[in-house]
C-alpha cells in the first residue's frame, strides 16, 4: 500500500505530508515528498520520507538529507562486497546527518556522535556499525538487516 502512495506522492494513512521548503532547505537540497507520522526510526519506502513527527525541525531536516542519499545512491548492489559497500554508504549517509546537526548546534542523539564530532572520521560511524550489528540507541541494526538483504 504505501508503494502505491509513493507513486502518488501522497503520504500513507497516519502520516501529513511535511513542511518540504523548510526541510529542503535545512537539509541543503532537493527532497522526495515528506510525510511526517508517528515512527521510532525514520526511514524512507523507496519514493517517500517517513519521518518522526516528533523530531525537532531541524532534526528532521537533517534526518531527510540523510534518507534522500540512500533514494539517489541506494546502498544495496548485490553480489561479492555487498555488505561492505552497504555499511560503508551507510556511514556516508549518517556523515551528512551529523554534519547538519552540528552545523545547527543540534544536542547529542546518536551513540557515534560525539566520537564523530571530535574528529569528523567517518571511519568512526563505519566502526560503530560494524561493532553493533543489532543497533543501538536512535540506530536501526543496520549491519544485521543489511546482512539478510545481500545475501537474498
Amino acid at each position: 500500500m504505501i508503494w502505491l502512495l509513493a507513486c502518488t506522492g501522497r503520504c500513507p494513512e497516519g502520516f501529513e505530508p511535511g513542511p518540504q521548503r523548510a526541510l529542503e532547505e535545512l537539509a541543503g537540497q532537493e527532497l522526495a515528498p515528506v510525510c511526517l507520522g508517528e515512527l521510532e526510526h525514520s526511514v524512507t519506502d523507496g519514493a517517500l520520507l517517513l519521518l518522526d513527527r516528533d523530531l525537532e525541525l531541524t532534526a528532521q531536516g537533517a534526518r531527510a538529507a540523510h534518507l534522500q542519499q540512500h533514494l539517489e545512491r541506494p546502498p544495496l548492489s548485490p553480489g561479492p562486497g555487498c555488505l561492505d559497500r552497504a555499511i560503508r554508504a551507510e556511514a556516508r549517509a549518517w556523515v551528512g546527518e551529523l554534519s547538519i546537526r552540528e552545523a545547527h548546534g543540534l544536542p547529542l542523539r546518536y551513540p557515534f556522535e560525539r566520537a564523530w564530532r571530535e574528529g569528523h572520521d567517518e571511519r568512526v560511524v563505519e566502526t560503530w556499525l560494524w561493532d553493533n550489528p543489532a543497533g543501538g540507541p536512535h540506530v536501526d541494526g543496520l549491519v544485521d538487516a543489511y546482512r539478510l538483504r545481500c545475501e537474498a
